[in-house]
């Protein structure tokens, strides 16, 4: 029983490196297939053997995820690629059992802090690995004329995952347990080496998604005095940091080209090119109500582009009722943290709780933006942590904001 318990705690941990090592090392051919997929099942049996153990039970955002699931095959009525309607329905079934396994982890051990490490960890060995000394699958170097996209397929993978690292530094920064000035010194320097994965691989989408972040977490989750301070001086450093390196951003990187070209009239900007996914999108399920079935965008697309968001890739392979179904996981997500909220003084739930709708925010953002984020896993598990959180929290909270009597879910780095 004690094993058990242990092994309860160390849950979180287990997920955490699991996300640092699938997205780092695991980007290696030789490595990916034993730690994406093989790690993903060992932790799955492990967790679901503890959290079985507790009488669980299945959280309103599983079942409505499993009936966009279920309401994706009606795509097999309008097919032009089976193969990758298959294949897409695959990893969707994955990606929404991983995420729920791995909330159930963040529930089961208590700790919400070890992912926001990870996602630090996994940015800046990407920053290291992937662009500053890159390996033969990073081909590209960092500041040069040519976007990087490190270890991963294309530059938004890259950008996104490094992005990942100021969610993580900031979190911790803003934790009400005390960060010492070694420990803050680090994490924003944290923040710095992220942005220069950022910049490096010239991706407006890693850029909205750590910039709106930023902005988010200091609405949300600093409304103290003590987090004012630290607000303050992080957001006068980092501010700094640009205003020196700004000048050199627009002039020599492919970030500061790419964002002037916006400003250009003239030019056709990739922004009202996917506006014009998006219109694609809704004419796709106005003319076909059940979708086109996952994947089959490209082959409507008007512009012969994937949708390059969540809203247009899905509104067009699910129809106006897919759509529905996947942004009511949103809200009922939203939801869930925001009724424990309103019952609960406890500054770190409080605190934690916020981070996980900053999280979600920024999700929903850049996914109607510029991201088809359902097609990546790790997305799917920022949403098992934001989840997790949620979970966790209302097992921390009884009805009258009070800490539940003998709560296991309480960490020792809470």
């Amino acid at each position: 029983m004690l094993v058990i318990r242990r092994l309860s705690v160390k849950l979180a941990f287990l997920w955490s490196f699991y996300f640092f090592a699938a997205f780092t090392f695991g980007r290696n051919p030789d490595y990916t297939q034993p730690i994406i997929w093989g790690g993903i099942s060992l932790l799955m049996i492990i967790t679901l053997k503890l959290y079985l153990n507790k009488n669980p039970k299945i959280p309103a955002e599983a079942i409505i995820l499993f009936a966009l699931m279920a309401w994706s095959l009606t795509g097999f009525i309008v097919l032009d690629d089976l193969d990758l309607y298959l294949k897409n329905l695959r990893f969707l079934v994955q990606y929404l059992i991983v995420m729920i396994v791995f909330s159930f982890a963040i529930k089961t051990s208590g700790n919400v802090t070890w992912f926001c490490w990870a996602l630090i960890g996994t940015s800046i060995y990407n920053v290291i690995f992937g662009i500053l000394l890159p390996s033969e699958y990073s081909p590209n170097y960092a500041l040069e004329v040519e976007r990087t996209a490190g270890l991963f397929d294309n530059a938004n993978g890259l950008g996104m995952i490094t992005a990942y690292g100021v969610f993580g530094a900031l979190a911790l920064i803003g934790n009400p347990k005390r960060c010492g000035s070694i420990k803050r010194g680090f994490l924003i320097s944290a923040i710095a080496i992220s942005m220069i994965g950022v910049l490096a691989s010239a991706s407006r989408t890693g850029l909205l998604a750590a910039t709106f972040f930023i902005a988010a977490w200091s609405l949300l989750c600093l409304d103290s005095k003590a987090n004012s301070k630290v607000v303050i001086v992080t957001t006068a450093l980092m501010g700094l940091i640009f205003y020196i390196s700004s000048s050199w951003i627009i002039d020599e990187t492919i970030m500061g080209q790419r964002l002037l070209a916006l400003q250009g009239a003239d030019d056709r900007s990739s922004h009202i090119e996917r506006f014009e996914l998006i219109l694609n999108g809704i004419e796709l399920a106005t003319t076909y109500p059940f979708g086109i079935g996952l994947g089959q965008f490209v082959f409507h697309s008007r512009l012969g582009y994937v949708g390059h968001s969540d809203f247009a890739e899905l509104v067009g392979a699910t129809g106006f009722v897919g759509i529905f179904i996947y942004y009511l996981m949103y809200y009922v997500l939203w939801r869930r943290i925001t009724k424990v909220l309103r019952f609960c003084n406890l500054s770190y739930v409080i605190y934690w709780c916020n981070i996980a709708r900053t999280i979600l925010l920024t999700i929903f953002v850049v996914g109607i933006t510029s991201r088809p984020n359902y097609t990546f896993m790790d997305v799917w598990l920022l949403f098992g942590y934001v989840l997790g959180v949620g979970l966790w929290a209302e097992s921390m909270i009884g009805v009258n904001g009070k800490i539940k009597k003998n709560n296991e879910h309480l960490s020792e780095d809470q």
